[in-house]
């Protein structure tokens, strides 16, 4: 069993059940449940240290200047990653994000359960946009704002703050990077990376190290991702083509009947109008086929390169392996089937992609744009909508407050089949899709929500 995470923020203010997230279930899971967790499959934002201040005077001593996104110093960064990992005072409390004294997050190692699992558990994970500040590598500072004068953590040669801390941490704990593997490199400096579990290989990408940003930093503008001449502001870099050639070749080497690839952006706008962006593109990133479609290509449906895309090789294009494409950092669950026809130089497109929303306190999004699906089996811009788990903010107790994903491998039937279920804030499966080995890219089930499963007990 594999469980799929993203984006978690405790916050003081909500009930205590949810202090511990979706982190509770794995925990149990682990202590009562049938099958060995290996790790968990972790994609951006392992917490948000760019925005989280440390008030630690009355034990360790230790306080950050500000936030560290503001005052880009690496010892502000790294006390940060001490707070997210409990390693300051009981009493310490991480000021709001943004900072505000009227809502406190707490230290993310105050839950038992969720320490248990760090301590127990392997961390699959790769860096997520708020290891440095929001949005990082897709953005550019206003004009005169002066609080990011660097778009990317490197600068003039000298690695920037936020990757100092960062390799201090996570990056402690991720799978060899593919350029650490690789005998010809194409990219010597990002953080993607593959590794294998029995017949699944698990495939992640570095959206920052590369990226040059181009959109303007402003998230007050509802369509910030829009040129305001009916377009989309184009992107040059965002993983980078070596980077993607990297990964490709590993999981093409590997050859396993399964990859989940772990990605931390959509692939395509869900929308049939490029109107009031900043509640369609599904999450705090952008599509890379909108913004920058060349890799976007390279990774899925361009013919004929060395190693090959993934619905080019047969090993990720559901002929001899099949390809799932989890995501996180959206804020809300979804699964949509790509389904884009053939076109010069380019294959079909044959994929499903899975969101899960967040773990814990950090709040989920609704979609209100008309032009997104606004039921399952809508197809929008190639794209149809499997599942909706549309939500609500914080605060709307109706509506579920964080997701999880488990990936279960079953290797005891032949051929070997994989299940992806979606569960929400009561660990009820919403929905679950199993794939078969040579079944194809495609699920060959599709389950309906199971019965309610008891909430965790609070402690």
């Amino acid at each position: 069993m594999l469980p799929f995470g993203t984006c978690q923020q405790n916050n003081a203010t909500i009930n205590e059940y949810r202090v511990e997230g979706y982190w509770a279930y794995v925990y149990e899971y682990a202590q009562t449940g049938d099958l060995p967790i290996p790790g968990i499959f972790w994609v951006d934002d392992y917490a948000y240290v760019d925005g989280r201040q440390v008030a630690d005077q009355s034990n360790t001593g230790l306080f950050t200047t500000n936030r560290p996104d503001q005052s880009l110093d690496t010892d502000d960064y790294l006390m940060a990653w001490c707070s997210v990992f409990g390693m300051l005072g009981p009493a310490e409390v991480s000021l709001a994000f943004p900072a505000s004294g009227s809502n406190a997050y707490v230290g993310l190692s105050r839950g038992m359960k969720r320490d248990w699992c760090r301590r127990n558990l392997n961390l699959y994970s790769n860096e997520g946009d708020h290891t440095y500040r929001n949005d990082m590598g897709w953005e550019v500072p206003s004009v005169g704002a002066g609080a990011y004068p660097n778009e990317r953590w490197t600068s003039a040669g000298v690695d920037g703050p936020g990757k100092v801390a960062m390799d201090a941490f996570v990056g402690l704990m991720m799978p060899p990077r593919c350029h650490e593997v690789l005998d010809a490199p194409n990219d010597t400096n990002a953080y993607g990376w593959v590794c294998e579990f029995g017949p699944v290989t698990l495939a992640t990408f570095d959206w920052v190290s590369n990226a040059n940003g181009a959109i303007p930093w402003s998230i007050s503008d509802p369509g910030y991702a829009s040129d305001g001449l009916g377009g989309l502001i184009q992107v040059d870099t965002v993983a980078g083509l070596g980077q993607i050639a990297d990964v490709l070749t590993l999981v093409n080497q590997y050859k396993n009947p399964y990859t989940l690839f772990g990605m931390a952006h959509h692939l395509r706008y869900p929308v049939s109008a490029y109107t009031d962006l900043y509640h369609t593109w599904s999450g705090a990133q952008h599509p890379i086929y909108d913004h920058c479609l060349p890799e976007f290509q390279r990774l899925i449906t361009a013919e004929g390169q060395t190693p090959p895309s993934v619905m080019d090789g047969r090993y990720t294009n559901g002929a001899n392996g099949t390809s799932i494409f989890l995501h996180g950092d959206y804020h809300m669950a979804f699964a949509y089937e790509f389904m884009a026809p053939a076109a010069s130089g380019q294959r079909q497109e044959i994929l499903y992609s899975i969101g899960v929303g967040t773990w814990d306190g950090s709040p989920n999004f609704a979609r209100v744009d008309s032009n997104t699906f606004t039921a399952e089996g809508d197809v929008r811009a190639n794209i149809k909508a499997q599942f909706l788990g549309e939500v609500g903010f914080l605060g709307d107790v109706a509506k579920p407050t964080f997701w999880g994903c488990m990936v279960e491998v079953d290797g005891s039937v032949s051929p070997v089949k994989v299940s992806v279920a979606l569960k929400d804030s009561s660990n009820n499966t919403l929905r679950e899709w199993t794939w078969h080995q040579y079944g194809g890219n495609l699920p060959t089930e599709r389950a309906p929500a199971f019965a309610a499963s008891p909430s965790p007990a609070s402690e």
